[in-house]
């Protein structure tokens, strides 16, 4: 093996730590960021940090794009998250995250299969110090990209992060039907 083919692993190693190190567990700091998007910011690029449509995050950003066309939703767990459409749910997430690449679009997925309403769906992306805007800092905090909180009259009766244990929906709908 030659010096310039082993400067490349070391370099492709490296970055693959820092993605992965990104999206583990960190302490949250509030800073606080003014207002739902980061004016400095680009609106696509996976800095962006603020609130963002479905709509927009699955035709903007190719990687959820790819995991939101094929994902295929569990008909079992389809018809029982429907049991959440008088509730909101609220998604913190990092576009740079992979974590988040994956579980948004398996959620908005189930979501769209079961005719819930996006108007109930709060899509928040995070920088990658897991920073949230100011405007949401006093009713949430976070750790892990993404955490999906499920709200029901004003109480947060359901949260995960990062990954689920079976499946978003039943990790979910066992938190809110104990």
């Amino acid at each position: 093996m030659n010096l310039r083919s082993i400067i490349f692993k070391l370099v492709s190693i490296t970055i693959s730590v820092c993605w992965i190190s990104a999206c583990s567990n960190s302490t949250y700091q509030a800073q606080g960021n003014a207002g739902y998007l980061n004016q400095g910011q680009a609106k696509d690029n996976l800095t962006r940090t603020g609130e963002i449509s479905a709509e927009e995050l699955i035709t903007r950003y190719s990687k959820f794009a790819r995991q939101y066309k094929n994902y295929q939703v569990d008909p079992l767990d389809s018809v029982k998250f429907a049991r959440l459409s008088n509730m909101e749910i609220w998604v913190f997430f990092g576009l740079w995250c992979h974590d988040s690449q994956r579980e948004v679009p398996r959620l908005l997925k189930t979501i769209e299969k079961n005719g819930i309403s996006f108007d109930k769906l709060r899509l928040i992306a995070v920088n990658t110090k897991k920073e949230i805007p100011q405007a949401f800092q006093s009713r949430f905090s976070i750790e892990k990209t993404p955490t999906i909180f499920v709200v029901n009259k004003g109480e947060i009766v359901a949260t995960m992060e990062e990954r689920p244990k079976v499946s978003i929906a039943k990790d979910l709908l066992e938190q809110v039907f104990r």
